[in-house]
């Protein structure tokens, strides 16, 4: 596709949009995104115009959006509020180590995946909008990125972005799995810790075989879209 058939879908597709018409993959709105960024001039030329679409999808999509700032103060305030529960926890009697291990974890998984994005998408030039929910249970906190400052970032600073969310996930619960194990920590708690890393890990790491599978729902996993992007940054620099 030449850049003046791109700027001719672009700029139908943005008037679509202003319109109410939000049926953007039927339009090729995807395609063209993949197709921009493969070639550094595209994106520069188009950059800003995709992440106007993109911001006004979301936007359409999205229920409930919180500001930056707001959203980080609760997820560090969540964080130093998990530490404490363990910290605290440790050296109870019974039961209670191994409760505030496991709300510990899942905690702190749940709360460090969106920081160490925005940390790691900082240190790259990426730009954040909002947090919303998301995820595997629809209430994640989740990060929307500034779509024209994503497709502006290299695309191997864009796949560990991406890598960050996994990588973090995993290790809270090596930590976890190995504080119980080391503190003593009653036996169900290291087969609730060790079951869930068993279980989880696969959809952290394995997306891309669920993908070829046919289970495309995994393609909006962050493995996969590091995965997409390493592709990308391959093919660039071949």
């Amino acid at each position: 596709m030449e850049k003046h058939e791109i700027k001719k879908k672009l700029d139908y597709i943005e008037g679509e949009v202003k319109r109410g018409n939000y049926q953007v993959k039927e339009m090729g709105f995807y395609r063209v995104v993949s197709l921009v960024k493969r070639n550094p001039e595209l994106i520069e030329e188009f950059a800003d115009q995709i992440g106007r679409i993109d911001a006004a999808i979301f936007r359409k999509w999205a229920k409930i959006t919180m500001p930056l700032n707001i959203g980080h103060a609760i997820e560090i305030a969540a964080t130093l509020a998990s530490i404490t529960l363990v910290f605290y926890t440790a050296k109870t009697p019974g039961n209670i180590p191994g409760i505030g291990l496991v709300i510990g974890a899942f905690a702190l998984m749940t709360t460090l995946h969106p920081l160490v994005h925005y940390l790691v998408g900082r240190i790259f030039g990426i730009r954040f909008l909002y947090y919303f929910p998301d995820g595997p249970a629809l209430i994640e906190p989740t990060l929307k990125t500034d779509y024209s400052t994503y497709l502006r970032a290299d695309p191997l600073h864009r796949a560990i972005m991406h890598a960050t969310g996994p990588i973090i996930s995993t290790l809270v619960f090596l930590l976890f799995l190995a504080m119980a194990y080391l503190l003593g920590a009653p036996s169900w708690t290291l087969i609730v810790l060790g079951g869930f890393l068993a279980f989880n890990t696969p959809f952290e790491v394995l997306p891309l075989l669920f993908v070829k599978a046919g289970l495309r729902s995994f393609s909006k996993s962050d493995s996969y879209r590091a995965y997409r992007e390493w592709k990308i940054y391959k093919a660039i620099k071949k």
